[in-house]
């Protein structure tokens, strides 16, 4: 007799399979891109906006050359300079300089140039001139317009073009509810698109009864295809929208589908479209709660007897919950662990706040927020302003109250690495494995628990040896932010980068990176001068990591940048002291510690001659990090009791400029390898000519991205994100 399969278990192993093939073939498509070589060059185009964000936009080209030989098709446009109110679907034609996508890469920031270049965006523009701007606005788009200068006149004015809209975030608007986790309900997703269609959907059944079901649900479906036209374009929303369309297919052939043989057939379709999708973020995110939230419903919901049990397949017991609040709490639960290992793989941090106002904040947006925002829409179209206008004054009032409350609510964040895909591999495979119960897995699934544990055990803990020292230069554009594990594991932070108008490197670089590293402490806070490339970044790293101790140089006390700080580490009660040159030697888990310069007296000087200059040894190899002194604070520098040294490592000073790292300094300390922490001002030619001269490895962070260079003090490793 032959091994028959059921029907549904056949369905489920094609949809498998055809999953499987999507991300093959998008996996296949992305490792065939080749970036571009770095180069600029200056063409004349003709663009079309797609999406605008504050400084930047996303632009589709119609004609022109990519520059350097290459077509392209999306590139980011940044326009701050150009005072313009730009909409999507706008047409710019112009003269542009070109050159190849130039983000920070640093360990652990999965946001660089490979998450763009997976998305084919390889180039950036900046405009030379702009000979015309056409507004060709279709339909929706000059819908969208209309309704977000109503908007504006009301102090919730971003809220309501995100919730209604879907237009893009802000990010320095919108961190306090990204610090809580809450983010998600913040964007027009399966939960906004779901709750309009249901609630039009159970409106008119209860309007014109069951005898009209069909439709009913064709005018709730048109309804939906009118507001997604309507929205920003969005994979959340195209995901959520086809999943919507499945449903009704169902419903009007009067047949069943599994829910998860739907999310997995819609994410293929998506990922066949578009193989980008697979690393997009939202889809990622989107894919997996919604993934988990039908593995959760297994658990807390009764269900009838299904043909899965027939065909071999046994389903969880259900726990039977009949109290509706105790099913909410469940669910959130589920997604919140669903969702928890991606956010920790990006982020390095997830809000335990999040998962308790999940539970408040979504019954109040499905059964109030947004039903009432798509009824002030629908007085919007129907021109009702003496509706739309009350109503928005009610939603003006309640969302500033809200955000007010949200200021007050401590995020409590648990941090946590993740550092590869292999570990987020595991852990997701841990969870499935844990939470679907089939028959032949009860015996097995302990061995797979173990083997699990035993690979994430492995890979994350017993790879780390205390016998090395990490020193890893932080890619903070131009600036300085420094890294130091001892081996021990001890920590140290060296200079935190810069902090402009636009953004804060310590925000958005060092805090990350210390997160992604593990790091809950550090031991020490080096500022080696008060320069803003080299203390901007302190303030945001104070906030988000506790510092034991606070190392100054002996002339900036009085500095105004210095002041500030010193300000912050009274009230936050951090010991701080300053350093100077000094004979004596400090040992941190077996590693030396000198200071060089400035000697005590050194007033009357700019901050780069009295910046603070120390050398860390291990065994034998040197670190010597030069802040910014210049040619003058170089002659000061005494390294004859430094011998017997197989490595020595230099940071380059002043990040490159041509007033330091002179040809002395280099014939006194003869470095095998120089690092250069540098970004739009490039290192000058003659500081790269004098250290290709000695022979010394050149490394950059503008072209290298983060440098981590470690060591067991008898040889060196060196890792290159870029």
């Amino acid at each position: 007799m032959g091994f028959a399969l059921e029907p549904s278990v056949k369905f489920y192993i094609f949809l498998t399979v055809f999953f499987i093939f999507a991300c093959t073939r998008a996996l296949f498509i992305v490792s065939c891109i080749k970036p571009p070589e770095h180069g600029v060059s200056h063409e004349n185009l003709v663009f079309q906006i797609d999406t605008v964000f504050k400084y930047k936009a996303l632009v589709k080209v119609l004609k022109g050359r990519g520059g350097l030989g290459r077509k392209f098709i999306y590139a980011f446009w940044y326009f701050k300079n150009l005072k313009n109110d730009f909409h999507p679907g706008d047409i710019v034609e112009g003269r542009f300089k070109i050159e190849r996508l130039n983000l920070l890469s640093n360990f652990g920031d999965y946001f660089d140039e490979s998450y763009y270049f997976r998305k084919n965006i390889f180039w950036q523009l900046k405009d030379l001139s702009i000979k015309k701007i056409e507004h060709h606005h279709d339909f929706f788009q000059s819908l969208r317009i209309k309704i977000k200068k109503i908007f504006k006149k009301f102090k919730s004015e971003q809220y309501f073009k995100i919730l209604l809209l879907g237009e893009p975030q802000k990010e320095e608007e919108f961190q306090k509810i990204r610090n809580l986790g809450i983010s998600h309900l913040f964007v027009i997703s399966g939960l906004h698109l779901g709750v309009i269609f249901f609630f039009f959907y159970s409106f008119l059944l209860g309007l014109f009864s069951y005898h009209h079901q069909k439709g009913c649900l064709l005018v709730s479906f048109l309804i939906c295809l009118f507001y997604t036209n309507l929205c920003y374009p969005h994979v959340c929303l195209d995901r959520a929208y086809l999943m919507i369309s499945c449903f009704c297919v169902n419903e009007f052939l009067e047949r069943k589908s599994s829910y998860f043989s739907i999310l997995i057939f819609v994410s293929s379709l998506l990922i066949l479209k578009v193989p980008s999708v697979l690393w997009d973020l939202s889809f990622q995110l989107s894919f997996v709660a919604l993934l988990f939230l039908g593995l959760g419903l297994r658990f807390v919901c009764h269900s009838s007897h299904e043909p899965q049990a027939q065909a071999g397949i046994q389903k969880a017991q259900p726990l039977l919950i009949k109290n509706k609040t105790w099913k909410l709490v469940l669910t959130c639960f589920f997604i919140y662990v669903g969702t928890a290992p991606l956010i920790l793989f990006y982020f390095h941090q997830i809000s335990l706040t999040g998962f308790f106002l999940n539970i408040l904040l979504i019954p109040f947006f499905s059964v109030f927020l947004i039903p009432t925002l798509f009824v002030t829409l629908i007085f919007i179209l129907l021109n009702l302003s003496f509706f739309y206008f009350w109503v928005l004054n009610l939603l003006d009032f309640v969302f500033q109250k809200m955000i007010l409350i949200f200021k007050t609510i401590p995020s409590f964040p648990l941090s946590f690495s993740i550092e590869d895909w292999l570990s987020l591999f595991c852990i997701y495979l841990f969870l499935f494995i844990f939470m679907f119960n089939h028959t032949s897995l009860k015996k097995i699934k302990p061995l797979f628990i173990l083997v699990l544990f035993l690979i994430f055990l492995s890979k994350n803990i017993l790879s780390y040896n205390q016998n090395e020292l990490q020193v890893t230069f932080l890619d903070v554009g131009h600036g300085d932010a420094i890294f130091v594990r001892f081996p021990q594991g001890k920590t140290m932070l060296i200079d935190a980068g810069n902090r402009f108008k636009e953004v804060d490197m310590g925000k958005r670089v060092v805090v990350p990176f210390l997160q992604w590293k593990g790091v809950r402490k550090l031991d020490y806070l080096v500022m080696t001068h008060a320069d803003m490339d080299h203390i901007g970044g302190a303030r945001a790293v104070l906030e988000r990591i506790k510092v034991q101790e606070v190392w100054l140089n002996s002339v900036d006390s009085q500095d105004e940048n210095v002041a500030d700080l010193t300000k912050t580490l009274t009230e936050k009660n951090i010991f701080y002291k300053t350093q100077a040159q000094n004979e004596e030697v400090l040992k941190i888990d077996g590693v030396d510690l000198q200071f060089l310069w400035p000697y005590q007296n050194c007033n009357g000087f700019n901050r780069n001659f009295c910046s603070l200059v120390f050398m860390l040894q291990f065994g034998k190899t040197q670190f010597l990090f030069t802040g910014d002194i210049e040619h003058y604070s170089e002659r000061f520098l005494n390294f004859s009791h430094f011998k017997n040294l197989k490595y020595r490592i230099l940071k380059v000073a002043h990040h490159g400029s041509y007033t330091s790292t002179s040809q002395n300094f280099l014939g006194n300390f003869k470095t095998n390898v120089s690092v250069i922490s540098c970004g739009f001002r490039k290192p000058h030619r003659g500081v790269l000519k004098r250290l290709q001269k000695i022979k010394s490895q050149i490394l950059r962070t503008d072209d290298d991205g983060a440098v981590q260079i470690r060591t067991d003090g008898k040889k060196i490793k060196i890792d290159k994100k870029s």
